[in-house]
């Protein structure tokens, strides 16, 4: 009796044995894979989470872009306003230089210019305040821009001074006005660093062509503006840096043809279309052909004001349309990324929760169960005993 009762304890202690070693196995396995799937699941949620503190970046810049595109069109204005008001002669520049007294034509035209450039004001005020909310987590070259914001600004009183109260050049007034609007507009071309998305880096470029396109149709808006004021022959000068600018917008919007989306394309042929773009660019190419013939722009069937009217209103108004589209889309796109990351990350995180939870409950079942079988030989040998 005592032999059989020892076989049957050693034969259920070596069942147990082996049901122990494969529910360890699977316990180990389990935890294993709960530990791998919450390794996998924490790394798509850091990525998402970056994504989404990435666009966020991204959309602050693009709503800083929005400022920027707002005070360089403004800064065109004043200088082209600028421009006219230096070609004016004695009606202009030169007559307050002399001391043309309250009520002048000339003092009339220099409060045309401070008008332009008080509404300048409240841009500055927009753009510094954007750029300064612009600190660490940005890509460098972004923080470095944001910073030069400052400095380009403040070079803007003393260019202002230059502009109406010295004999400063005409050209050389348009030169540091369009380096300045250069450098702000520069911030739009790093708006998507650090993102790896197509679409947006696609708006990003296509937005920065567009901004290059209207500063320089407001170059040639300005340059031939101070050319009709003057009232004799095209500054030569002038001319070559009137035709400068249109050889690189035609540059650029080649450009813009090549990277643009179809709907991006089409959005500028139905905006910057039309009667006043035709007699604008028909006007400039007019005033171009007289100047390379040596002759006075008076000739010229349009009047100086119907053609800078056509030029700020359908030219110009048109591209600037197309402008603002186009952050408002980069906005729009940075924005949907952001959520779309942020949802990313709440999803995994309740899937690995979820399975968390049941793996600790198949854990603790496996593990009752194992634990139970190790006891369970012990008190049937005793009740044999």
């Amino acid at each position: 009796m005592a032999a059989v009762t020892a076989h049957v304890h050693d034969e259920a202690r070596w069942q147990n044995l082996i049901l122990w070693r494969y529910g360890a196995i699977s316990l180990v396995l389990v935890a294993l894979l709960a530990v791998g799937f919450g390794v996998l699941g924490g790394t798509y949620i850091a990525t998402s989470v970056r994504n989404a503190q990435v666009y966020q970046r991204v959309e602050t810049l693009s709503s800083l872009s929005y400022d920027v595109t707002g005070l360089a069109a403004h800064l065109e204005d004043e200088r082209d306003q600028t421009m006219e008001y230096i070609g004016q002669g004695v009606n202009g520049r030169q007559g307050s230089l002399s001391g043309a007294k309250a009520g002048t034509t000339a003092s009339q035209n220099l409060s045309l210019v401070r008008q332009e450039q008080s509404l300048t004001a409240p841009w500055m005020r927009k753009v510094s305040t954007d750029s300064a909310a612009v600190g660490g987590g940005y890509p460098a070259q972004v923080q470095e821009d944001a910073a030069n914001v400052a400095d380009v600004l403040g070079l803007l009183g003393p260019l202002r001074v230059a502009a109406t109260s010295t004999q400063l050049p005409a050209v050389v007034v348009m030169q540091k006005y369009t380096k300045m609007i250069d450098s702000l507009l520069s911030i739009d071309d790093n708006i998507a660093l650090g993102s790896a998305d197509p679409a947006l880096s696609n708006d990003v470029r296509s937005l920065s062509l567009v901004s290059l396109i209207d500063e320089q149709a407001s170059e040639q808006r300005g340059l031939l503006a101070y050319s009709f004021a003057q009232d004799q022959k095209f500054d030569p000068n002038v001319l070559a840096t009137l035709r400068t600018a249109q050889d690189e917008q035609a540059a650029n919007f080649a450009e813009f043809t090549r990277v643009a989306t179809a709907q991006q394309l089409a959005l500028y042929q139905n905006r910057v279309q039309g009667s006043l773009v035709d007699f604008a660019s028909s006007g400039e190419n007019q005033a171009i052909q007289i100047g390379v013939a040596g002759q006075r722009l008076q000739v010229l069937p349009t009047t100086a004001n119907q053609w800078y009217g056509a030029m700020s209103t359908g030219t110009i108004g048109g591209i600037r349309g197309v402008e603002q589209n186009l952050v408002a889309a980069t906005i729009a796109r940075a924005s949907a990324l952001r959520q779309s990351a942020i949802v990313t990350a709440s999803v995994i995180g309740v899937v690995i929760l979820i399975v968390l939870l049941l793996a600790v409950l198949l854990i603790s079942l496996v593990g009752r169960r194992i634990f139970g079988q190790r006891r369970g030989p012990s008190l049937r040998t005793t009740a044999l005993g």
